[in-house]
Formats: structure tokens, sequence, C-alpha cells
């Protein structure tokens, strides 16, 4: 194949998509360079669709700035969950005194626009800036009648003459310049657009709103070349995780050893007589989801294997959640052993334990447990058989919070079992779960749900240490 034909081709492949917005410019389309008229503009010289996206270039394309940990936190957050929109981070400080600045820079030219005769040179200056903008990063190269509407109608000369002859016309421009933004914006902002046309007559505001406007549908234009690249964001995302978790190897002693090690035993625990070396993207599926589970019951961090750790609060939180299934479970199954409830009964019961161990955390089991016990009393009461003997048989409950109690062990296998063929099986529907949990049956979806988004992460990030490991303990097929 010639070299223009390949690249021919390869230009074809990478083009982009345009945004799906009917009457409007796109958003998204590459903008050939253009003499601009007065000082270069920032936004002109980061154009999202052109960079190359690499681990090393993520947090400045994202904005995230920070000490090394704060921005791998802020990196995995976003691998992790996707947000719908990448918009660059601000940081706070950056924001608070970005604000103190331009709060100062506005009250200067509402100073100036006060004086008698009102002083516009600023003024227009913004407004040849918001030109700028306009014809080297908003409006496409294509839509020339429009290009052409806005080169004329914000000449710099022609709005100095008017300047000079006193008949500028801010609200006008103002009028003129949200016209184009309506043309070329995201349709979210359209609520915004009108109202800044709601207050036009005050120029000051006027030109800050206008300014502001400006830098957002260039954020959404940021936005919009990035989503266009959304696969090559994440990517890099779990290729920078991934290489922060390599480069700690050499800081910290054993721990590529100890993690490897932690991989193995899994496997070994999940082990299946067909495993083989053709067989490894299914077993390294296993052993992630067989470790997910096994985190959830570590009673200690040091027990967190070493490339979970920046989802320790995530994995607290699931842990807490999966308690809180175990203990509903447990008390609805020896309520219903010692007496059926009805349907209505039972169906009124499980929203009122489902909020009473919303407050559950890993100190508060025993006051937790007493109220659950206390509304299966009330269940029990309010169906008119209670009695001593069935009030004795419902201490059980209180006693939940022994971890080698034999209930909660039931309970805690089968739920372990149930969510690793859930999320080891992309089975619809899903199968109803075993007892004690049939009860909770529609509280699984979203639980596994939001289980998935890490262990996807975790799949994908670490997919190569898993199948180093696992590999160095299978038996050549």
């Amino acid at each position: 194949m010639e070299r223009g034909e390949e690249d021919g081709k390869r230009d074809e492949k990478t083009k982009e998509p345009e945004e799906p917005r009917a009457k409007r410019g796109k958003m998204g389309e590459e903008v050939e360079d253009e003499k601009s008229s007065s000082s270069s503009v920032p936004f002109v010289s980061y154009d999202p669709s052109r960079i190359i996206i690499h681990r090393n270039s993520l947090p400045s394309i994202l904005g995230i700035v920070g000490n090394p940990t704060e921005i791998l936190l802020q990196i995995h957050r976003i691998a992790v969950n996707p947000p719908e929109r990448f918009v660059p981070i601000v940081h706070p400080l950056e924001k608070s005194i970005k604000k103190a600045m331009q709060d100062t820079y506005w009250k200067l030219i509402a100073e100036d626009l006060e004086k008698s005769p009102p002083v516009f040179t600023t003024s227009i200056s913004l407004v040849n800036e918001i030109k700028e903008m306009l014809l080297n990063g908003l409006i496409p190269m294509r839509d020339e009648k429009r290009r052409n509407e806005v080169t004329a109608r914000l000449d710099i000369n022609t709005l100095q003459n008017e300047v000079e002859q006193g008949e500028v016309d801010v609200p006008s421009i103002g009028s003129f310049i949200l016209s184009i933004f309506s043309s070329i914006c995201a349709p979210h902002r359209d609520p915004e657009i009108k109202e800044i046309q709601s207050n036009m007559h005050n120029v000051p505001i006027l030109l800050r709103n206008l300014m502001e406007m400006t830098d957002k549908i260039k954020e959404d234009v940021v936005s919009f070349k990035l989503e266009m690249r959304r696969e090559e964001v994440l990517n890099a995302a779990r290729d920078y995780e991934k290489h922060d978790l390599e480069s700690s190897f050499s800081v910290v002693k054993g721990a590529k050893e100890k993690l490897e090690g932690w991989i193995r035993k899994v496997y070994e625990s999940t082990m299946e007589e067909e495993d083989s070396a053709e067989k490894i993207e299914e077993i390294v599926r296993r052993v992630v989801r067989r470790g997910f589970i096994q985190n959830l019951s570590s009673s200690s961090i040091s027990d967190i294997p070493f490339h979970w750790r920046l989802d320790l609060k995530e994995l607290e939180e699931f842990s807490l959640q999966r308690r809180r299934f175990v203990f509903i479970a447990s008390a609805l199954y020896l309520l219903t052993s010692i007496h059926p409830l009805s349907s209505s009964s039972q169906s009124s019961l499980i929203p009122r334990l489902v909020t009473l161990c919303d407050d559950l955390t890993k100190d508060n089991s025993e006051a937790v447990l007493e109220s659950i016990s206390v509304e299966c009393l009330n269940a029990l009461r309010e169906e008119k058989e209670l009695n001593v003997e069935k009030e004795e048989k419902l201490k059980v409950i209180t006693r939940l919070a022994d971890k080698e109690q034999p209930l909660r062990l039931l309970a805690e296998k089968r739920l372990d079992e149930y969510v690793f063929t859930m999320m080891n099986d992309d089975v619809s529907p899903l199968p109803p779960p075993p007892s004690p949990l049939t009860p909770l049956a529609d509280l699984f979806p979203s639980l596994v749900s939001t289980f998935q988004r890490y262990i996807i992460h975790n799949e994908k990030t670490f997919k190569e240490i898993y199948t180093n490991a696992i590999t160095s303990v299978l038996v050549p097929s």
C-alpha cells in the first residue's frame, strides 16, 4: 500500500463523529490555523482531538492537580466511575483565587463604564477576545456564513469608531453574540443563555456573563472532543494506576511477591480441573471476582491486597452492606421458620429492616440487631402469633453479632456464592437467590451493579499481573 493511501485510510478511521445537534455547529470539529488580530487565545493551543493521550499527559488534560496521591485517587475515581462528561477539574484553591481576581477585574470595568463619558477601551477588547475565540475554536471552519457575520459585526475598528462617535450599543452587540452562542452551544446551555438575555442592559454584568458563557462553551468543546476519545482517556487512567502500582514495587520491599502470592492463593481456592493456559482470561475473571468477595470478609486492612488499596473506603462500605444483607436475611429466615408471615406482612417488614440496617457501622452491630429483633417481635405481635416460646427463639437474632453464629455463617456463605454467581455469569434474568436470601431478591441487582464497576476496573487495570501470577502455577496443557 502506498503511504498516501495508508494515511488516507488512517485519517478516515480517526475522523471524529459529529455532535448530534440539529441546526447547530459541530463542536468537535478540528480548527485550521488562522491568523488572529489580537493575542493568541489559550484555548486554541489545547485541542483534545490532536493531542496524544497517555498516562503522563492525562492529569494536565483533565486539569487534575495536587500531590501524587491526590492525583492518583482522582484518576482512579474517574476510571472506576467515568463521568458523563469529561470536564477539567478545578482545584478549590485555584477556583477561589481566580474568582477573587475576576471580581476585582470586573469591578474596575464597571467603574470605567460609570465614568462620564464611559470608557469602553477594556470592554471593546473583551468583545474582540470573544470574537477571536469564536473564530479560532468554536465556529467550524466550514461555516463561512456565520464566521463572516462574526468578523463583520465584531470588527474592532468598527467598534472603536462607534465608541468615538458615541454610537456603541453594547446590548445589541451582546444580543448578536448570544445568537451565535445559541447556534453552536450544547443544548444544556440554552437556559443559561436565556437568563443572560433577560438582563441585557446592565453592561458590566452583560460583559461578564458573555465572557463566562464563552468559557463554558470552550469547556463543552473540550468535553465533547474528549468524549469522542473516551476509551483512550479511560485506558490512560488505567495505565496511570497500573504504572503507579508497578513503581511502588521498587519502593515497598516484598510488595510484588505478596500480591502475586495473594493472587495464587485465591486461584488455588477456585482452581478447576479443566483450567489451562488457553483459558487464562476466564480464570482471571474468576479470580478477580472471588478475590473481591474475599476482601469483603477481611477482618483487617492488612488483609486487603496492594492493588485494591485505592478502594479501601469503598470496600469497607461494601463489607458493611454485606453484613446488612446477612443480618436481614438471617432474621427473616429465623422469623419465618417460627411462623410464616403473610406476603403483606413480609413486604412491609423488609423496608423497615433495611432502614434499621442503614445505620449499621462496624461498631454498632449489637444495637442494630436489637432493633431488628424488636421489629420481628412486632411482626409476630401484629399477626397475633407472639408467645413466650417464640419470643425466646427470636433472641437468636441478637446473637448474630457473633461471627461464628451458625445462622450467620450460613447466610454469609450463601450470599458470597450467590453474588459470585451473578458477577461471574452473564445471565439474564438473574437466578433467584437461595434461602435464606430469597426475600431480598429485589435488592441484589443494584448491589451487584455497584460491585461490578470496581471489579471490571480492577480486572482491566491489573490483568497482566493476574495473568503472570496465575500462569506461574498452571500446568501446561
